[in-house]
């Protein structure tokens, strides 16, 4: 890190889930001037020009403040289960790669941008929400005070998705034989 100065190492006592981590991220991003924060996973791959879209569709309307990529298949072109399951409105212009974004209830947590503003006006994730649901509930809440949760569908990236979770799931059974 000595060739990185910049970056800023929070190390938490223990670990004190997804939200938390966020939580307790977002202030030192917004006192460094930060208007926008990237909520992600460590098993996202994004496609060139992901970030550039969803910052271009990010500053297209004010009251945007949640806004997702549409997933591609870990391994394939295609839509992933996610885009097949909850967007499927979407995958048209997915497959156009068209830029204007759609309106959805919630957009996948592995990868999203959420506003300072929106993260003001809506306050942080919510810490009951360990491990799962953060982002549909913050959506939710953010949609309930008037903003915008858009899923840009040009914006393409991949979720390798349930590694950490499928492993725990796999130990809990091997603990109770």
């Amino acid at each position: 890190l000595e060739k990185y100065p910049e970056v800023t190492i929070i190390r938490l006592p223990q670990n004190l889930g997804y939200c938390m981590a966020y939580n307790l991220a977002m202030p030192y991003a917004y006192a460094a001037g930060c208007e926008w924060v990237i909520w992600a996973n460590n098993d996202i791959r994004l496609e060139p020009g992901c970030l550039g879209t969803l910052a271009s569709a990010a500053q297209s309307d004010p009251r945007i403040g949640v806004l997702g990529p549409a997933f591609l298949g870990w391994e394939s072109d295609e839509p992933n289960y996610y885009m097949v399951g909850n967007h499927p409105q979407a995958i048209p212009a997915m497959r156009s790669k068209s830029g204007e974004p759609i309106p959805v209830e919630w957009v996948e947590g592995s990868f999203l941008m959420v506003s300072r503003r929106c993260v003001e006006a809506v306050g942080p994730l919510d810490p009951c929400l360990y491990f799962y649901w953060e982002e549909a509930d913050f959506c939710r809440r953010a949609r309930h005070q008037g903003w915008r949760v858009v899923l840009v569908p040009s914006a393409l990236a991949r979720h390798y998705a349930g590694g950490w979770s499928a492993d725990k799931e796999e130990n809990r059974v091997s603990a109770k034989q």
